[in-house]
């Protein structure tokens, strides 16, 4: 099989990370600048960059080349492009009449504030290798592709971390995860941490907000073949007008999946465990003033897998199907000293499950659907000071042959205010209150104090709290559910140093967080002779986190290095004991070099040992383990356009492990792949 899709490689063309040009626009005084428009020197190819100024532009250009950097109440600047994998731009006032700036790195200072963000590496259909960048990330799969795909922050539980796609909120409302399995790789461009995530997305957003930024890709088509029956088949047309970008993309992927792997002395053979997903994507970007701009985001994405069950109850029949659908539209308006956004999303998926086992057979379908509008206004009111005022409303609807035909409407309003103190210190309180349907209010509030003038560094001081709604399957599933649930409570401060070691990429930051939760909800046996469960709100936690690390860029070579570590202090207050699947120690390393033709990435990840589930007298734990991954990209000029091979290896030393108990994953995996690209 393997053979066979290496011929076909030879005729077809794969869908591999291209590296943009990546950055952040800023105004003059250090504050993010949304909606700045990124083109060439012809405005043929262009982007947009988003609400807090970062951009993508993901056009052929070359070192040397030059983009204009333009907003609505700004002076037009030039950003000339060289090795730098992150930009910073700062726009001046309109009314300063005078001739176009170039900018570049050496000469721009920036005490604003910069938000987090990472960006994909050259590798085959492999999320994980944006993920694992971000420091305190543990990511749980059921075993290879088939295995539902979630993340964890900060040793929290999975529903705690909220995941957005170009702003659509991406969480089920059902079980209040997010399975990545169903997002296509080609949309892991970029993922940048929300700030202040819990003021501007509320229930669920206790430890964070990452926030998955689609690219402008170039026109491609694609292909790739490896290891358990590895295949995927993709494209990509883009168009650009003057006033309008659009982009259509398609794919297809299988993964047989099955693989075999030591259990007790023995072999044992994953079966049951193919994965297949058809997608098709749609984005258009326009421009329909100098004021205004409109896009449109639409994905439907088909995934049709087996479900081989864990290793204690296998399910060798077992079958999932699941039917995403998402879709945004969104309008912003600029002002010269802000801008209005409203955004219309939606999210249906439709999951069906059965198992014929003849002792406990289960059929069961859920269509879980979600739509909100939100309206956010932002303006700088008066010596700098800006507010931030949001709206938001959201309908959450469930019918499910397990829980019944659910609804739930939440209407939340917010407010922000940045207040700066002197010259480089900022001061931003927060509020935000939330209802659900006739329950009480649920206030949260933010407070973040940021100082950005100790010789190049930035230390950041922020305190909030944070709440999550039960599930839908917390109140209502059948049987065990409990209606009467109150939701978590959480408070968490953080300290945030960076030094920056020069005006561009490269600094060394350290993070230290704490964080409580009350009212925890957790599923307890209620009735041992049938089984049952029930949630209840019987315990709550603390988290301690300490992370290191450091981005570092060498221009001569080229070459980046990034490292980080996190060690996480966790405890069930009333147990005394660490939460399940909180590793006590998390750690990643990468290197990567570029050059005109070759890029080489090779990366390593480390989990270190969690506890699993609770028992007497001892709790059964899993065992600490580090994957290497490593990739190789070669890249030929053909006619004026580019054919791409790349080579992709993951868990290069064969390593044995398990992100979830009792669900081994799969070996070493290789790939390869073909892509051919379009300089448009």
């Amino acid at each position: 099989m393997f053979k066979k899709g290496i011929i076909v490689l030879l005729f077809s063309a794969f869908a591999m990370a291209d590296a943009p040009i990546t950055g952040q626009v800023f105004s003059f005084n250090g504050n993010p600048l949304a909606y700045a428009i990124i083109a060439d020197g012809a405005d043929q190819n262009w982007v947009i960059a988003n609400d807090i100024g970062h951009f993508n532009y993901h056009f052929s250009i070359n070192i040397g080349d030059t983009l204009s950097i333009s907003r609505y109440g700004y002076q037009k600047s030039n950003l000339v492009i060289s090795n730098e994998p992150f930009y910073k731009v700062s726009l001046i006032p309109d009314p300063i009449q005078q001739e176009d700036i170039t900018v570049s790195r050496q000469n721009q200072i920036f005490r604003g504030q910069i938000t987090n963000s990472y960006k994909e590496n050259i590798g085959i259909d492999n999320p994980q290798n944006v993920l694992q960048q971000i420091p305190g990330i543990s990511i749980r799969t059921y075993g290879g592709k088939a295995g539902i795909m979630t993340i964890s922050t900060n040793g929290s539980p999975t529903v705690n971390t909220k995941i957005l796609l170009d702003d659509i909120d991406l969480t089920s409302s059902q079980n209040g995860e997010t399975d990545l399995s169903q997002i296509p790789e080609i949309f892991f461009g970029q993922i940048t941490n929300a700030n202040s995530p819990g003021i501007f997305y509320g229930s669920g957003a206790v430890d964070g907000v990452l926030r998955i930024s689609p690219l402008n890709r170039r026109t491609f088509i694609s292909a790739s073949a490896g290891s358990y029956g590895f295949g995927s088949y993709s494209g990509n047309i883009n168009k650009n007008w003057s006033n309008w970008t659009a982009n259509l993309s398609a794919g297809y992927l299988k993964d047989d999946g099955n693989f075999k792997y030591d259990i007790q002395d023995s072999t044992a053979a994953r079966a049951n465990n193919d994965f297949e997903r058809k997608y098709v994507a749609f984005k258009t970007t326009g421009k329909l003033s100098i004021k205004s701009n409109l896009s449109v985001l639409l994905l439907g994405s088909q995934q049709e897998r087996g479900v081989a069950g864990s290793t204690d109850w296998i399910t060798p029949k077992t079958r999932r199907n699941d039917d995403l659908q998402i879709g945004s539209l969104t309008f912003n308006q600029l002002h010269e000293n802000g801008y209005s956004k409203m955004q219309f999303s939606y999210r249906k998926s439709l999951e069906k499950y059965d198992d014929p086992n003849p002792w406990w057979p289960i059929e069961s379908k859920h269509d879980i659907r979600g739509v909100a509008f939100r309206i956010q206004h932002h303006r700088n009111i008066w010596n700098n000071i800006t507010t931030t005022f949001l709206y938001e409303g959201k309908l959450e609807k469930l019918e499910s042959t397990d829980v019944g035909d659910r609804e739930r409407k939440t209407n939340s309003i917010a407010s922000v205010v940045n207040i700066p103190i002197w010259n480089y210190i900022n001061i931003i309180p927060a509020l935000r209150f939330d209802r659900a349907e006739s329950n009480q209010i649920q206030p949260t509030v933010d407070l973040r104090l940021t100082y950005n003038n100790l010789k190049g560094s930035k230390i950041e001081y922020h305190y909030g709290t944070g709440f999550r709604y039960p599930t839908f399957n917390d109140l209502y599933w059948q049987p065990g559910g409990n209606p009467n649930l109150d939701p978590e409570k959480s408070w968490y401060q953080t300290i945030k140093y960076k030094l920056f070691l020069d005006d561009s990429y490269s600094n060394i930051y350290l993070n230290i967080g704490e964080r409580y939760t009350d009212d925890l909800i957790q599923w307890v046996p209620i009735d041992e002779s049938f089984y049952i469960w029930q949630p209840q709100n019987i315990t709550s936690s603390r988290r301690t986190n300490i992370t290191i690390g450091s981005q570092y860029n060498l221009e001569r070579l080229p070459l980046q290095i990034a490292i980080h570590t996190t060690y996480q202090k966790t405890k069930d207050t009333d147990s005394d004991k660490p939460l399940l699947y909180a590793p006590e120690l998390i750690g990643y390393a990468e290197l990567a070099y570029s050059s005109s033709s070759i890029q080489i990435s090779l990366n390593t990840h480390y989990t270190g040992e969690r506890v699993s589930s609770y028992g007497y007298p001892d709790d059964e734990l899993l065992s600490s383990y580090i994957i290497t991954n490593a990739a190789i990209q070669y890249q030929i000029p053909i006619f004026g356009n580019q054919i791409s091979i790349l080579l992709d290896i993951n868990n290069i030393l064969d390593k044995q492990f398990e992100t979830i108990n009792g669900y081994p994953e799969p070996g070493r995996a290789a790939k390869i792949g073909i892509k051919y690209m379009l300089n448009n």
